[in-house]
């Protein structure tokens, strides 16, 4: 475990970087699970890359290679990629994979945020 990992950061990257967040963080936590040779996931990721930005101080957004922490996708109960899963305070509260739009993934976060956070 990263113990150096700065939990005020706002991007992070690997397994052990969700492990920590999973486990300590008291915002909410998205999960994008992607493969660097995978067309559609370099999609996803020029999707979620903006709007995570825009989400800032909001979420804090982790990106896991599924190649490089394969234990960590066993654990996420992964079958497929893209993928993104969204944890508050250790519980799963949202999960989706495949490509999304661009606008069904801001009206998506906006309405978990509304849901799970008292300001947006």
């Amino acid at each position: 475990m990263n113990l150096d990992l700065d939990l005020n950061a706002f991007k992070f990257e690997g397994g052990r970087d969700l492990r920590r967040l999973y486990h300590d963080s008291d915002r909410i936590v998205v999960a994008e699970y992607y493969m660097a040779k995978c067309p559609t996931c370099k999609i996803m990721r020029e999707l979620m890359h903006p709007l995570m930005k825009k989400l800032r101080g909001s979420v804090q957004f982790v990106e896991v290679e599924i190649l490089e922490d394969q234990d960590v996708i066993r654990q996420a109960g992964l079958f497929s990629v893209p993928a993104v899963q969204v944890f508050k305070e250790g519980q799963i509260i949202d999960h989706f994979s495949g490509l999304q739009t661009a606008t069904k993934l801001r009206q998506r976060f906006s309405a978990l945020l509304q849901q799970h956070q008292d300001i947006y």
